[in-house]
């Protein structure tokens, strides 16, 4: 980048500007690699709702709610996450090219 660009930044200094591009890439994938888990454990935040300290309460009358974890399938699941990768690395193209025109430093 540096011989190409014919810039004065050093290697060091490139890698600092560009790193923010990755940030949207990292999010992608962490939100990709844990979809399922999400779909899955999140809805234990149903029973919790009925007896967030757990003193046997049920407020709401969710406290016997069961995990479905037929929730998600397979091929939703492989989707989205295509979706999402996609996605991610569009946004941090888009936002490589913000930094290349010196609108994001």
């Amino acid at each position: 980048m540096k011989i190409a660009s014919g810039n004065a930044y050093s290697t060091l200094r490139i890698s600092q500007i560009f790193a923010q591009t990755l940030l949207a890439i990292a999010i992608s994938y962490h939100m990709t690699h844990f979809l399922s888990y999400l779909m899955i454990q999140g809805q234990l935040i149903i029973r919790l709702i009925s007896d967030p300290f757990g003193y046997v309460w049920n407020l709401f009358g969710t406290s016997d709610y069961q995990i479905n974890i037929g929730i998600i399938n397979a091929h939703i699941a492989w989707l989205t996450s295509i979706g999402l990768i996609v996605f991610g690395h569009i946004v941090a193209v888009f936002v490589s090219h913000l930094v290349i025109t010196n609108r994001l430093l």
